[in-house]
């Protein structure tokens, strides 16, 4: 009788298409840091968003999440950033990271963002997300604070948010300069060619 009440259970859970409870492990990375989906959380890392910008720039920030069974992660949300002025929400938004494996390898390395708002993760695999703040141009410096919260079937993770926005404008692309300058092997060889006058 146990067994079957069990089995009941387990039916509904699934024919609902409501996920069982997942041990959830999270943490943040900068942008530059590579995190793959096979990577545990490092036993230093953090769990804080952490910005450094100027006015008028965009920064980011990486989420992780790991789970021991499969897990969807149904939205992020944010709060505003409030401090010596306030960032409204809607200049913080998410992409989910994707993942691909280019040499046949068998691993996977986070490359492209998807414009997806939700991911359904497999077990012991960890997800990325790119979280970013846009500063607007006429934003008072100083500091902000806030929270982001990444929202899953399986329960929903915070973290605090921090920024420090410095008295210095990123001009617009329309009124900045640009310059382009490439260099390799192959054009020091194609010099050098010219020179001999075997090109």
């Amino acid at each position: 009788m146990t067994r079957l009440l069990i089995a009941t259970a387990l039916a509904a859970v699934s024919l609902s298409g409501v996920q069982p409870q997942t041990a959830m492990v999270s943490w943040t990375a900068t942008p530059y840091e590579t995190v793959l989906q096979q990577s545990a959380k490092p036993r230093a890392a953090s769990t804080m968003v952490s910005w450094d910008a100027a006015r008028n720039e965009f920064q980011s920030y990486q989420i992780l999440l790991r789970g021991t069974s499969k897990f969807t992660i149904q939205s992020v949300t944010f709060t505003d950033l409030t401090g010596a002025g306030t960032i409204g929400s809607g200049d913080l938004t998410y992409r989910l990271q994707q993942y691909y494996d280019p040499t046949g390898s068998g691993t996977a390395v986070p490359d492209p963002l998807s414009n997806d708002p939700w991911v359904t993760v497999p077990g012991n695999t960890t997800q990325g997300i790119f979280v970013t703040v846009y500063v607007p141009k006429n934003q008072a410096a100083g500091a902000y604070n806030g929270s982001v919260t990444v929202n899953t079937i399986s329960g929903n993770t915070t973290f605090p948010i921090a920024l420090t926005v410095y008295d210095v404008t990123v001009p617009d692309a329309i009124d900045s300069t640009y310059t382009s300058g490439t260099w390799s092997a192959f054009f020091r060889r194609l010099q050098r060619c010219r020179r001999l006058g075997d090109w």
